[in-house]
């Protein structure tokens, strides 16, 4: 059995950058700041019993959320 043929449109898309550091710096900060808006709900409602599990989604999120802002944001430094 032979391996498959590159296409055309597969070479044209492997030369072409798939995606952008500015747009995951978007992503990124996006995700951050919706999940320190929604760390900051327990405290404005004042859930005391169940609060401590929204927190530590939204925590865990915000990390993510900066983590994959300044990956990208060090991406577009370095011109990748």
């Amino acid at each position: 059995m032979s391996p498959p043929s590159e296409s055309r449109d597969d070479a044209e898309t492997a030369k072409r950058p798939t995606t952008r550091p500015a747009r995951g710096v978007v992503v990124g900060l996006v995700t951050f700041f919706v999940s320190v808006v929604i760390l900051l709900i327990p405290f404005a409602l004042r859930m005391t019993r169940n609060g401590k599990y929204v927190v530590a989604f939204a925590f865990i999120g915000a990390c993510v959320g900066l983590s994959i802002a300044l990956n990208a944001a060090l991406d577009a430094w370095r011109g990748k």
